[in-house]
Order: structure tokens, then C-alpha cells, then sequence
């Protein structure tokens, strides 16, 4: 029994401490950090690193920065040494970082480290002897981070963005004097590039900077600037641009934006380079030996020009280069347009001359109501006769007739009855109103075809980017395949298949900006501007419309599946109830049925019309104006005088036209018969565009969120992919697959937040309405109109029906 009770004791002891053993209690963790010297940018980059490893590691370890663990030195080679040493030798410290390019130079290049030490800031591996082991330092406490790139393989890709033959490498002095290595060894990485290639190391003021610079000199690469103040940069950049000389930055997409003319990637990703210190950390905490960690940072060779500089230096890169590059700083005085959604709509509907033509068609089929309408009217003739004759025949007539008469008449006719003329006029006013009809049709169509082709621009905007980034991706593969050659991991068949990856891409990346421009030419006709005259576009509405607009009513509405069903329903209705093409065919068809009344009543109508007449002569001359008077006893002759009127009733029927009558009633009955199963096979038209439109949005609302999530797991693949690939434990082709399938990814997603778009306008067109482009008024009708319709709906379930 007793021992029963001490294995339960036991036990209960084991229970107790097992949470103890497999998540132990934060643990205190000491980190110094070693700085090279005085700098602008100190605090800011000192400042991200402790955020950065701060949020990774808080939850599991207490982080102490204690102010006197961060030292900075005086930019002095031995002092710097000095203080790393004395890190390493104090016991309160558990991790040593080194915030500068000379400290990470003197870390990787000591023996026996007594703990470990994370060098974010290596310049360059081969250059500066820094150990490297397929991958890893394999120095026992030693983790690196290089952070530059192949300079030489950099050379070809700014000879693309402006042509020279000798360029000047700008390194600040305090870097040169502590790592003279990088000045004396640099040179022979261009031993195989057919241009001539100067090194200066310069101060820290932009006056000594430009003073270095020879007069004979193309082009200037400018390193990171140490040492000098960001005024006496700006200063230095700006003198570069005075004395016409190109200039590109090591620091990348930072100081392009500042006025260099180019440069590659985001320069030194100090972010990047600080989460990767912070994971450095955790894996050495987690146990993990440093010497065995990882040292590949792999750089984005983003291409970045800054269009202002560019402008300024008279200098226009080539077609390919301007295709794949990100372009910065372009100021497009000359493009006053800005265009979004509700903008194309409207300029489409004011000044598309299709729609400007069906307008005068309409105004022009207008008159053939009042056409119609004149026949019924009174009508009234005036008419004026000047008649002269030989004077022999005047003189024959007796009188009858003078040789020159001068008479004058008028003439009123008023139609009482007419069942052709009063059918007619029933008849153009149904057509009229079809051709209204057809007009509100072609305006829905103009609101479709604008929207859409503003989204297919938008589409091809985001594609032309990505297909951009993709080349910048592939030059950054180029590289790291000519690295791993470089150190025998690969050999050169790998550097070609990525040399013909980057042409494919580029192409890929010129057809892209092709059908950019096609979609912007197609916006342009349909809202009748010049062809090619250049307009701005606001992407970020397109969000804000899907947010504001469409988000909440799928999410309310169509949520499930039997709610959507109901939806599509009243949708159905909606379509019927407003389709321009419907309302025409009813029109027509209301037009033929008074046709064909006309001709059933053709058979017994008669037409009756009144007609009344008055003339005068004026004047009578010449010959025949004394007429023969014969006298006869008792009686007097009367005599003419020269007003004459007369007034008649007419009333017409035709008996016989050789069957007329019965053919015009049997094809109006045909053409009705026509246009009625015309009707039915449009609404079934209707209601299958409809329903396809809403089943195709269904889909596309939710393919946005699978096609992000597929975009953000294929560039994870990726980035683990490259990684591996970096180290030499995959092949090419597994990087070519994954980089594909991330580009492939990317596309897609791009599409389904414009095809969903494009889908909703489908839904609206065939709906017969645009109820989130016309005003706030008409969706909030519409809403209203949906809500009562559910509601309807739930009320009937309810009771059974």
C-alpha cells in the first residue's frame, strides 16, 4: 500500500512539473548592440531593430535593452573591436549585434566567439573574405546577414536605363578606412566588364564629393553614404544632376526618390533585415547554433527610375526599360484628367457619338408622331395665278377669257373621318415609344461597355505591374544563379535558363504594356476623346465601391444558398419589369395590333372629309375683256362676277382592290404573331442572363478571397523555395515552378477583383438598371424594393403558401 501511495506521489509530482519542462517560464534575455559611430539614422535604425525583435519574441522571453548595452563607437577600426570584445566578455549579455558594416566586418573575420554574435550588415561575402559554408558561416556562434549584391551583373541592367562607358563608384571614407578591402578587392569584379570603372572614397560634404568626381566621367554609383548629413546628400545628388551626370543608388528605391536617376530594389531593406535578425535570435534562444543558421538574404532587383531626374538629364530609356521599370517622381503636368468609375459612366453617357446618333434618331422619330398627327389637322391652301395668252385666243373666247387674267384663291380641307389616318398616328406613337425604349437600351449598354472597358484598363494596369515585378523576380534569381556558380553550386546551364527566363519575362512584361494601352485607347473612343490623349486613374475606389456598396447586400442577401435563390428571383422580376428591350417589344407589338385593327376595319370604314374653295380675279387685260352680248327680249343676261366659291363633302370607300384588304389583315396578323413569340423568347433571354450573371458574380465574390489566399501561399512557397535554392538543396526547376505559380497566383487575383466587378455590371445591365452608378436615390429605392420583396417572401412561408 505504501508504495502505491509513493508512486502516486510521484506521479503527481511528474503532472506538477511537466508544464514546467515543456514551456519553462520566460527567461531574461540580455542583447548588446554595437554601433561603428555617430550617424543621422542611428536612432531610426537602432529603434526598428528592438521594435522588430520586441514583436517576435515578448510572449516567451523578457527582453532587456538596457541603455548601457548599446555602444557607439567613434568610426575608429580598433575601438570598434574594443567594444565587441568587451560584450563578449560580459557575462550579463547573452546576444551581440552589430548595427554597422565595419562591426559585422570584425565579427566575421574573429576566432572563438564566446557567445553568440548576429552581423546583420556584411557588405559583401566574397570581397571581404567573410566565411561562408554552402549557406551557413559554419563559425561556432557566428550568424551573418549580407546585404549587397553583384556589382559587376548591375552594370548591364543601368547601361539599359542610359549608356556609358566609364563610371565612378562613390564609397564613403569612414567605410574605405576600416574595410579597405572593399575599395582594393571591388576592382576586380570588373575585370571581365568592358567599361572603365573609378572608386573614390570621399568625405563627408557634398562640395569634396563632386570635387572628386573627374570631368570625363558618364555615369556615378553612390554607396551608402555614411557619414553624411541627409542635407549634404540632397546637396551632393542635386550637384550631380547640375553637372548632367546620371546617377545610381546603392541604397535603391530611397535615394532615387531623393533625385538619383535609377537604382535597384529597396536599397538596403533595413525592416527585412531587422525581422531576419529578430528570427536569428529566436532560433539561437530555441537552441539552435548559429554557425548553422541560414545567411542568404535574397534581394528584389526591383528597377526604380525617377522620371523627374530622367526629364532634368534629357534622358529617355529605352522601350523595354520604361516597360519593366517603377517609375518615381512622374509628375504628369500634361495629364489634367482624372478618371474613376462614375466619371467614365458619365462622359460616356454625355459624349458618346453612338449615343449622340440614337438622341437625333429618337428627336427625328418624334416627327413621325406629328407627322401623323398633320394628317388629322385642318389643311389650307393658298395659291396666287398670273395667266397671260395669245390675244386671238382671248378674242375668240368671247370673253371667257382675257389675255392677261391676275386671280388669287384659297382652299380649307378637314379630314372628319379616317380610320388609316387615326391608326397611323396610334401606330408612330407606339413606335416612338419603342424607339424611346431602344434608347434607354443603348444607354444601359454605354454605362456596360464604359464601366467594363474602365475595369478591363484597371485589369491591365495591375497585370502590366505584376508582369513587371516578375522581371525584377527573374533578374534576382539571374543573380543568384550566377552567385551559386560563382561558389560551385551550380554550374552555367542554370545562369542560361534564367537568362532566358528574364527574356521571356520581359517580353511578357512589353506585351503587358501593350494591352494597357489598348484598354486606355477603348476608354478613350467610348467617352470620345483622343485616342491616345493620357488620363490618371483612381484604383483606390475600386475597394471603397465593393466596401461601401456590394460587400454588406451579398453578405445580407446572399449568404446561403436559399437565400440566394430568393435573390435571383426578385432579380428575375426586377429584369422584366424595367428591360428597355422588353418595353420596345411591347411597344411594337401594341403598334402591330392597331395595325391590324386598321386593317379589319378597312373592310367597313369608309373616309369622309371636308373640302371648301375661294377665288378671285384681281385683274383682267389685254384682249377677250369685253365679252358678245346677245340681247333676248323679256330677258337679261346674268352676268359672272369675279369671286367664285364652292364647298363639298366627300365620302369615299374602296369596294375592290384585288383582295388587298384580306392580305394586308393576314400579314398583320403574322407579324403580330411575330413579334409576340419574339417577346417570349427575349424574356427567356432575359431571365437567362440574369440568372448566368448572378451565378458568374456568386462565384467570382468568392474566388477574391481564394485567389488572396493562393497569392499569399504561393509567395510563401516561394520565398521558402528561393531560400533552399540559395543554399543548393533544390534545383532550378523547382524555383522556375514556384516562381511561376506565384506569378500565376498573382494574376489571378489581380483578375478576380475586377472580373467580380465586371460581373456585377453584367447583373445590373441585364437587370435593366444601374442602380450603384446612377445615384444614391435609385439604390436606396432598389434596397427598398429587395427588402420588402424578403420580407413578402418570409411572410408567405409562414403562412404556408
Amino acid at each position: 500500500m505504501m508504495r502505491v501511495i509513493k508512486l502516486l506521489c510521484f506521479a503527481s509530482v511528474l503532472v506538477l512539473l511537466t508544464p514546467l519542462v515543456l514551456y519553462p517560464q520566460s527567461q531574461s534575455v540580455h542583447i548588446g548592440f554595437v554601433l561603428d559611430g555617430p550617424w543621422e539614422r542611428n536612432e531610426g535604425i537602432l529603434s526598428l531593430f528592438q521594435s522588430e525583435i520586441q514583436s517576435l519574441l515578448e510572449r516567451d522571453y523578457r527582453l532587456d535593452f538596457n541603455p548601457d548595452n548599446i555602444v557607439i563607437s567613434d568610426w575608429k577600426r580598433k575601438n570598434i573591436k574594443a567594444e565587441i570584445e568587451k560584450m563578449l566578455s560580459d557575462s550579463k549579455i547573452d546576444i551581440v549585434v552589430t548595427l554597422g558594416a565595419v562591426g559585422s566586418d570584425i565579427v566575421t573575420h574573429m576566432n572563438n566567439l564566446s557567445k553568440p554574435v548576429i552581423a546583420p550588415f556584411v557588405a559583401n561575402v566574397e570581397i571581404q573574405g567573410v566565411p561562408y559554408d554552402e549557406g551557413i558561416s559554419g563559425v561556432r556562434n557566428l550568424t551573418y546577414i549580407p546585404i549587397g549584391y553583384n556589382f559587376a551583373g548591375v552594370l548591364d541592367i543601368y547601361r539599359d536605363v542610359v549608356p556609358f562607358e566609364r563610371i565612378a563608384f562613390i564609397w564613403p571614407r569612414l567605410i574605405i578606412e576600416n574595410i579597405p578591402a572593399l575599395l582594393i578587392k571591388h576592382k576586380h569584379s570588373f575585370e571581365d566588364v568592358d567599361i572603365e570603372v573609378i572608386q573614390l572614397a570621399v568625405g563627408e560634404t557634398a562640395e569634396e564629393a563632386l570635387a572628386a568626381i573627374p570631368d570625363d566621367v558618364d555615369a556615378v554609383h553612390v554607396g551608402v553614404m555614411i557619414g553624411m548629413p541627409e542635407d549634404e546628400l540632397d546637396k551632393f545628388i542635386q550637384g550631380l544632376i547640375d553637372r548632367n551626370i546620371p546617377g545610381f543608388a546603392y541604397m535603391g528605391r530611397t535615394d532615387v526618390e531623393r533625385g538619383l536617376l535609377a537604382g535597384l530594389g529597396e536599397g538596403i531593406d533595413i525592416q527585412r533585415v531587422a525581422r531576419r535578425t529578430a528570427l536569428n535570435i529566436q532560433r539561437i534562444l530555441m537552441g539552435e547554433e548559429a554557425s548553422r543558421i541560414p545567411v542568404t538574404l535574397n534581394r528584389r532587383n526591383l528597377l526604380y527610375i525617377n522620371v523627374s531626374t530622367a526629364r532634368q538629364l534629357d534622358i529617355s530609356p529605352g522601350w523595354e526599360v520604361m516597360t519593366e521599370a517603377i517609375l518615381l517622381q512622374e509628375t504628369r503636368e500634361k495629364v489634367a484628367r482624372e478618371m474613376n468609375l462614375p466619371k467614365v459612366t458619365r462622359q460616356a453617357l454625355d459624349a458618346n457619338l453612338d449615343l449622340a446618333s440614337m438622341y437625333h434618331e429618337v428627336e427625328a422619330g418624334e416627327k413621325e408622331v406629328a407627322l401623323a398627327r398633320a394628317n388629322l389637322l385642318p389643311r389650307i391652301d393658298l395659291s396666287a395665278t398670273g395667266l397671260m395668252i395669245d390675244d386671238d385666243r382671248a378674242e375668240a373666247s368671247f370673253g371667257a377669257q382675257a389675255e392677261r387674267t391676275i386671280s388669287a384663291s384659297a382652299s380649307a380641307t378637314q379630314l372628319i373621318f379616317s380610320e388609316q389616318a387615326w391608326a397611323n398616328l396610334g401606330i408612330q406613337g407606339h413606335l416612338h415609344k419603342s424607339r424611346q425604349a431602344e434608347l434607354r437600351r443603348l444607354r444601359l449598354d454605354i454605362i456596360q461597355q464604359a464601366s467594363t472597358a474602365y475595369l478591363r484598363l484597371l485589369t491591365a494596369k495591375t497585370l502590366e505591374n505584376i508582369r513587371q515585378d516578375n522581371v525584377s523576380l527573374t533578374r534576382s534569381n539571374l543573380q543568384l544563379a550566377r552567385t551559386r556558380q560563382a561558389i560551385g553550386l551550380s554550374g552555367p546551364g542554370e545562369v542560361y535558363r534564367w537568362e532566358s527566363q528574364l527574356a521571356t519575362s520581359r517580353q511578357q512584361a512589353v506585351d503587358a504594356n501593350a494591352e494597357r494601352n489598348v484598354a486606355e485607347i477603348a476608354v478613350n473612343r467610348i467617352i470620345n476623346r483622343p485616342a491616345e490623349e493620357s488620363f490618371s486613374t483612381e484604383e483606390t475606389d475600386i475597394d471603397d465601391f465593393i466596401q461601401e456598396h456590394i460587400s454588406s447586400l451579398l453578405s445580407e442577401y446572399v449568404g446561403n444558398k436559399a437565400s440566394f435563390k430568393i435573390f435571383r428571383k426578385f432579380m428575375v422580376e426586377e429584369a422584366f419589369a424595367n428591360s428597355p428591350e422588353l418595353n420596345a417589344l411591347d411597344e411594337a407589338i401594341a403598334a402591330q395590333k392597331r395595325r391590324l385593327k386598321s386593317t379589319t376595319n378597312a373592310f367597313w370604314a369608309p373616309q369622309l372629309a371636308l373640302k371648301g374653295e375661294i377665288t378671285k380675279k384681281f385683274s383682267e387685260e389685254g384682249a377677250g375683256t369685253s365679252g358678245l352680248t346677245i340681247p333676248i327680249q323679256g330677258f337679261e343676261m346674268p352676268q359672272q362676277d369675279d369671286l367664285n366659291w364652292s364647298i363639298a363633302l366627300n365620302l369615299s370607300y374602296p369596294l375592290f382592290a384585288g383582295g388587298q384588304k384580306f392580305h394586308k389583315r393576314a400579314q398583320a396578323s403574322e407579324e403580330l404573331k411575330k413579334l409576340q413569340a419574339q417577346r417570349k423568347a427575349l424574356a427567356d433571354k432575359i431571365e437567362q442572363r440574369v440568372l448566368s450573371a448572378l451565378h458568374r458574380a456568386g462565384a467570382s465574390w468568392a474566388g477574391i478571397g481564394f485567389s488572396r489566399d493562393a497569392a499569399k501561399a504561393a509567395h510563401q512557397n516561394l520565398e521558402l523555395v528561393t531560400d533552399a535554392y540559395s543554399r543548393g538543396v533544390v534545383s532550378v526547376i523547382d524555383l522556375l515552378d514556384a516562381q511561376n505559380a506565384a506569378l500565376v497566383a498573382d494574376l489571378t487575383a489581380a483578375n478576380a477583383k475586377y472580373e467580380f466587378l465586371i460581373d456585377i455590371i453584367d447583373v445590373q445591365r441585364a437587370s435593366g438598371k444601374f442602380y450603384y452608378l446612377t445615384g444614391t436615390d435609385l439604390e436606396a429605392d432598389f434596397l427598398q424594393r429587395l427588402k420588402a420583396y424578403y420580407d413578402e417572401y418570409a411572410k408567405l412561408n409562414q403562412s404556408g403558401n
